[in-house]
């Protein structure tokens, strides 16, 4: 299992601030992308970039989170 991190993405999101990051832990990176897109306001657009890629010791459940610029809010 592997952690795939994406710092700093442009159009992550629809939010007015589009930019954010995102971290998934899967078995391959399709499956990272299809988690991270799965999440709520994910723009479908999104073109993912080159994630940072961390091998795990251990085999947790599949998940991922998102976190979008909150901007000047």
């Amino acid at each position: 299992m592997k952690l795939y991190l994406w710092e700093i993405e442009s159009n992550l999101t629809t939010n007015y601030h589009p930019t954010g990051s995102a971290v998934a832990i899967a078995p391959d990176k399709k499956s990272a992308v299809a988690l991270v897109r799965a999440l709520e306001s994910v723009d479908p657009a999104w073109k993912p970039g080159k994630p940072t890629v961390f091998s795990l010791a251990t085999t947790p459940k599949l998940r991922a989170w998102l976190f979008p610029n909150a901007g000047c809010c």
